[in-house]
Formats: structure tokens, C-alpha cells, sequence
């Protein structure tokens, strides 16, 4: 519950707060809305390739594992400043390898909790999702304005520059702490 509560926040609140992210790295608003539906489209067919290859090889917890791996240094990327295109890959990467992480999480939540459960399993994934979608979204808004404050007030002129870089470092935390939690996911024999 936690990873899905992570992930589908990270996801709900990069797609929420892109478009202001790269406008305020000074790249014109289409080109953030490019880049958000790109984040998106390339995580629809993240959804349809990554889980093939999980049930193919049998290998639920080395997908998730390998995904939060490079979702972390995409989000550690995604905290400098760039240019548009790196910012654009970026997106496309993260898209991929974020939505991709879900049907995978609900397969191993099904093997895990065997037939009878999976109902109630699924349930319980998809309310934290939601929950974590609300919650990050608004984190993420309050550490944008915090950043501000901050920047202000101790005179940091990178935080007034970049606004952006405290809450998406914050973004990067939720990476590790999901990385941390997945060593422990346990595979269920088959």
C-alpha cells in the first residue's frame, strides 16, 4: 500500500505541477504540456510492455526493483536545470517506467493474497493510491512556497531561482524511501 501510495502520488503530482516546473525553468507552457502528455502516453504503453516481460520471466519484485531504480536518478535529473529535450526524456522515462510499476504491484498483490482476498487487496491498493495522489500533490505546493519563503528569508537566491528543486528533491526521497520498501517485498513462490 505504501509503494502504491508513493507511486501514483509521484505520478498524480508530476503530472499536476509539470507544466509549472518547466515554465518556471523558463520553457513556454506548450512545451511543459508536450512533455506532460508524452509522460503520460509513454506510460500507457510502459503498462502494456513492462508487465509482459514480468510475466513472462516470472520476475515481479526484479521489475520493481530495476523501475524504482531508474526512477530515482530520472528524478534526481529531472531536479537541475536543463534544456527542453532532456526535460522531455525525462518525462517519457519516468511515464514509462512509473505507470508501468502498477499492473506489476497489483499482479504480485493478487499472488501474494492468493484468489479469495484479491478483491479486498485491490481495494485497499487503489484507496492509498488515491490518497497519496491527494497528499503529494498538496506536499508538493507547499514546499513550492516554502521554498520560497526560505529562499527570501535566508537570503538562498537558488531557491527563489528554482522554487521547484526543494520539492522535487522531496520526490527523489519518496524514490529511496519506495526502493527501500520494494528489497523487502517478498515474490511467492510459483
Amino acid at each position: 500500500m505504501i509503494l502504491f501510495l508513493i507511486g501514483v502520488g509521484v505520478f498524480s503530482a508530476l503530472a499536476q505541477w509539470n507544466e509549472s516546473i518547466l515554465y518556471s525553468r523558463g520553457i513556454a507552457t506548450l512545451y511543459g504540456d508536450l512533455a506532460g502528455i508524452s509522460m503520460l502516453i509513454s506510460g500507457i504503453i510502459g503498462m502494456v510492455v513492462i508487465p509482459f516481460i514480468s510475466d513472462k520471466y516470472h520476475m515481479r519484485k526484479g521489475i520493481i526493483l530495476i523501475n524504482l531504480s531508474l526512477l530515482v536518478l530520472l528524478f534526481a535529473l529531472f531536479s537541475l536545470r536543463t534544456i527542453y529535450i532532456i526535460y522531455l526524456v525525462i518525462s517519457i522515462g519516468v511515464g514509462f517506467l512509473l505507470l508501468s510499476l502498477a499492473p506489476v504491484g497489483l499482479q504480485l498483490s493478487l499472488e501474494t493474497v492468493g484468489g479469495e482476498s484479491a478483491g479486498i487487496a485491490a481495494s485497499l491498493l487503489w484507496l492509498a493510491s488515491q490518497v497519496g495522489a491527494f497528499a503529494i500533490i498538496i506536499v508538493m505546493s507547499d514546499l513550492y512556497y516554502y521554498s520560497i519563503t526560505l529562499g527570501k528569508a535566508l537570503k538562498l537566491y537558488y531557491l527563489i531561482y528554482d522554487p521547484w528543486f526543494i520539492p522535487i528533491i522531496f520526490i527523489v526521497t519518496l524514490g529511496i524511501i519506495s526502493l527501500i520498501f520494494s528489497a523487502f517485498l517478498i515474490e511467492p513462490k510459483k
